[in-house]
């Protein structure tokens, strides 16, 4: 039988785990922080209706991505 995932020798699967799942969480950070800048600039020159929407799309989507971030950080109660 062959096993289906990958595993290296001498770390176990929670440590793993955990690993990516901060890695994930700091991707997300890293993401709303961007995200919030190009609204930040959206809003800095909101001279025109088109920038404002952007700007909200902007908020919306790192206020979504920041949760996801703030989730993968959170302890596990296992």
């Amino acid at each position: 039988m062959y096993r289906v995932g990958f595993q290296p020798i001498g770390r176990p699967a929670s440590t793993l785990r955990r690993v990516q799942r901060h890695a994930l969480g700091l991707l997300f950070a890293i993401l709303a922080a961007a995200l919030a800048a190009v609204a930040g600039y959206a809003f800095a020159g909101a001279d025109d209706v088109r920038r404002l929407v952007v700007g909200l799309a902007a908020v919306a989507v790192a206020a979504w991505l920041a949760t996801l971030s703030a989730s993968a950080f959170r302890r596990r109660g296992r």
